[in-house]
């Protein structure tokens, strides 16, 4: 018991420090459901230039966030569907990313022009811990541009460690299969990429409250 006490306390200092790290304009790394991700402040603009930096990342891509409540969607997003409400209520937390109509809080370099946003309350207890005491944090995953997502900390350090101001380890490798991510603005839902939850699922469970078509 003593063991899993001292773990328990190892995990929170690191938990600590990331939280600060973030505050202080840091990028760390941080296991999620999926992959690992590449947090930072998504209201500061040197955090996210380096988040496109560490990636080489097209500013053209949007970023998506993670969030620590429900609550903070109607700060992000100027208009919440009562689909996506459903949506919310029913799959998250959850690997289910939602794009809304951006709120003018956030800013281009997150939503690339678009004036969307995508958000996601992560149900992996290091993801949901930072979104917690952060209110919002960058979710894009942790890896170079156009290679695969990386499931551990030790794929991290290899690959970005030497970019990065903290890794927070986590025994359990991520699962590597990306969140669904769907816009449900216009009316329909439109699957923008395949994830842990099918197109067919997410309908199913739409159909039971609204007569809403899909687009693939």
């Amino acid at each position: 018991m003593q063991w899993r006490n001292q773990a328990f306390r190892d995990h929170q200092r690191k938990l600590d420090e990331a939280i600060l790290i973030v505050r202080q304009g840091g990028v760390v790394a941080y296991p999620t459901e999926s992959f690992y991700g590449l947090g930072a402040d998504p209201f500061n603009e040197s955090a996210l230039e380096r988040i496109f930096q560490i990636k080489g990342r097209e500013a053209t891509k949007p970023i998506l966030l993670l969030i620590g409540s429900r609550e903070k969607v109607y700060e992000l997003a100027n208009d919440v569907p009562q689909e996506a409400t459903f949506l919310m209520e029913n799959f998250w937390p959850g690997p289910l990313t939602i794009v809304f109509e951006a709120s003018s809080s956030i800013g281009p370099l997150i939503h690339c022009g678009t004036n969307k946003v995508g958000l996601r309350i992560s149900p992996h207890p290091v993801a949901l811990a930072l979104a917690k005491a952060l209110g919002a944090i960058t979710g894009t995953s942790c890896n170079l541009s156009g290679q695969e997502g990386l499931t551990t900390s030790k794929q991290v350090r290899e690959i970005l460690g030497h970019k990065i101001d903290l890794i927070l380890d986590w025994e359990i490798p991520c699962m590597g299969v990306p969140s669904t991510v769907v816009d449900i603005t216009k009316g329909h839902l439109k699957v923008l990429r395949k994830g842990q939850i099918s197109e067919q699922e997410l309908i199913k469970a739409l159909k039971k409250k609204f007569d809403i078509p899909s687009q693939i």
